[in-house]
């Protein structure tokens, strides 16, 4: 039976949990994974709490605590996993940045969570990941901005436990057409899926942003992302109106003004693309091991409900339940409510 150590916000340890009916940990690659757990009721159970799986750890925000005369008293625990502390800041004052996509990821954690604001969290060192971003922000949620600049550019983010410490990274490239790397193939032939289904949604596609800066009425600086005509054509509107000229201290000149807006649009394109996923109930003793021939992030190859293409795993649900643990996992791009 696999436990969960429970810890309190200062990271000591209070305690384990080892009788629950269920656990599902879900760990996603660019956005903060979340838990929920149903257990006899402890008071170990309370918010701010955390609780730990191996590596990571995620913390208790809600609750639910009932009395049921087959059951006795039960809890039902919520949380998000460690990533969801940059939940709790905001971008403080102007953040204006040309850099690449991690530095840009990381140089808003530094800033946002240091001094009086800290977390108690450390930032690894940049691995050199390529792609450079134009980025102006002001006041958004922390973890909603790096959020969406690692899912455009394709980056995950984690938050370990216990050193705390915060990391962008990517996903290993794993598919059948390279070398580099040893393949991992999820087939029904070769017996590692044990059901799938296949999901194509595109009801909240857009294809081409205008993205309106600051200042009022026609005084504001416009751009627009994207090339599509006729009924191909996907309209969305972005209002990005803190974007701007920055201060006199350190002002940003309108070319540059241009390329945040472009980019802000190309993030929100990025949340709007047509949704193509592929949801597997996978054989954890089957011939792909778990954390050793693929994980959360890596691009492998599926073949399955007449589909063979290359997808990311951007989730994966650690379902525990009868004293052993399935995996679903879900390839390509999922919006997440």
């Amino acid at each position: 039976v696999i436990m969960f150590e429970i810890y309190a916000p200062d990271l000591t340890t209070v305690g384990i949990i080892e009788k629950y009916s269920s656990m599902q940990w879900k760990r996603r690659y660019s956005k903060a994974g979340q838990f929920e757990l149903h257990c006899p009721y402890s008071a170990l159970l309370v918010p701010e709490n955390i609780v730990r799986n191996g590596n990571e750890a995620g913390i208790i925000e809600s609750v639910l605590i009932s009395n049921t005369p087959e059951q006795g008293i039960i809890a039902e625990v919520h949380g998000r996993l460690m990533l969801g502390l940059l939940a709790r800041r905001i971008i403080w004052g102007l953040a204006a940045y040309t850099n690449t996509a991690e530095n840009v990821i990381r140089q808003l954690v530094i800033d946002n969570t240091a001094e009086d604001r800290s977390l108690g969290i450390s930032v690894a060192a940049a691995q050199g990941f390529t792609g450079n971003i134009d980025y102006q922000n002001s006041y958004g949620n922390l973890l909603n901005e790096v959020s969406a600049i690692a899912e455009f550019a394709g980056l995950g983010i984690k938050l370990s436990f216990p050193g705390k410490v915060f990391s962008v990274y990517k996903g290993l490239d794993r598919t059948s057409s390279q070398s580099v790397n040893p393949r991992a193939i999820f087939s029904q032939q070769f017996e590692n899926i044990l059901s799938s289904e296949y999901l194509y949604d595109k009801k909240d596609y857009n294809n081409v942003a205008l993205i309106a800066g600051q200042g009022e009425g026609a005084g504001r600086l416009t751009a627009t992302v994207g090339t599509a005509t006729g009924l191909d054509r996907h309209e969305l509107y972005v209002d990005a109106r803190d974007i701007g000229p920055g201060t006199v201290q350190d002002p940003i000149d309108e070319p540059t003004q241009l390329l945040m807006l472009a980019q802000r649009g190309n993030e929100k394109l990025a949340e709007h693309k047509v949704s193509e996923t592929f949801t597997a109930e996978v054989d954890p003793n089957g011939n792909l091991k778990y954390k050793t021939d693929y994980d959360l992030g890596d691009i492998v190859t599926v073949k399955d409900l007449g589909i063979s293409a290359d997808a990311r795993i951007t989730e994966i649900n650690e379902i525990y339940e009868d004293g052993g643990m399935m995996l679903e996992l879900t390839f390509g791009y999922e919006r997440v409510i």
